[in-house]
């Protein structure tokens, strides 16, 4: 089949699944008490996986999910006021609602507040892949880090939650022959903060995922998933996730100390992974 008549055949797919579902919920009257709904919030740097895992949720027949591309809770990419996104919630007739929080990245203990009992994915990916992904997307983009370094707050949403020791941090690696690879891979390490930052790691309402993992061991992975969120896995929820992205572009040219960071980066969040894993499955274990 060829590639656009496959995906106008996957396009059609997904709007039938999503009809579908949507009757059901109304039929199930899943709706609920609002002590019964609860939201995720996913979230990570762009390029990371974050609409791979969106789309493993949406495969699930218990959810209802909004990108960032859905004008009812978004504006430009980036979400409406919190008024606006609660409504949308409360007229939502599943149980379990997930919203992408991908530019809300520095804000998410705050939307875990607001809009609690809320949950949240975190998911991180090989910054050498993330790189490769986002200069091909955007060639020549640098993510305004020039704008940033000068002043955080004047390139919207990119600079937001950066502690003055990030800051100082990017601005130690930055100078006037940085390449576009360096320039965003600095972009991953300083998102990637933000969940350290945010004090995101070893709270039991966030779950990491490491898209690697994600892609070459589904199974495990999205039973994790569907646990957390308390909704039935499924095949197909399994058998979306593809390794087809993973490593399949040369090494980009990097700077060696801002690999270094990020290499750093890397293991603290492998670390954090790897502790949230062996207390959800051991936790999991038990219950069962």
């Amino acid at each position: 089949m060829a590639p656009t008549l496959e995906r106008a055949v996957e396009s059609l797919k997904r709007k039938v699944f999503l009809r579908e579902k949507s009757m059901l919920h109304r039929l199930r009257n899943l709706k609920g008490s609002d002590g019964d709904k609860q939201i995720f919030f996913v979230a990570g740097v762009h390029r990371s996986g974050t609409n791979m895992l969106m789309r493993v949720l949406e495969r699930s027949w218990d959810t209802d999910v909004y990108l960032e591309s859905d004008p009812r809770v978004f504006r430009d990419f980036i979400m409406r006021d919190s008024a606006t996104v609660r409504r949308v919630i409360e007229e939502s007739p599943a149980r379990r609602v997930v919203v992408k929080a991908l530019h809300e990245a520095d804000n998410l203990t705050e939307l875990l507040q607001a809009f609690g009992p809320a949950k949240l994915f975190w998911i991180y990916r090989s910054y050498d892949d993330v790189v490769n992904s986002s200069l091909k997307h955007w060639p020549g983009w640098r993510n305004q880090i020039e704008d940033i370094i000068a002043d955080p707050t004047s390139a919207s949403w990119r600079g937001r939650g950066m502690t003055p020791e990030t800051l100082a941090l990017i601005k130690s690696h930055h100078h006037g022959e940085l390449s576009d690879a360096s320039a965003q891979a600095l972009f991953w390490y300083y998102r990637n903060q933000l969940y350290y930052d945010q004090e995101l790691a070893g709270d039991p309402r966030v779950l990491i995922l490491k898209y690697e993992d994600l892609v070459q061991d589904p199974e495990p992975n999205v039973r994790d998933i569907a646990e957390f969120a308390a909704i039935s896995a499924n095949d197909e929820m399994i058998g979306l996730p593809s390794t087809s992205s993973i490593r399949k572009n040369p090494t980009p040219d990097i700077e060696p100390k801002v690999r270094d960071l990020c290499d750093a980066m890397t293991a603290r969040l492998d670390q954090s992974w790897q502790d949230f894993r062996a207390r959800f499955r051991a936790k999991t274990e038990v219950a069962a």
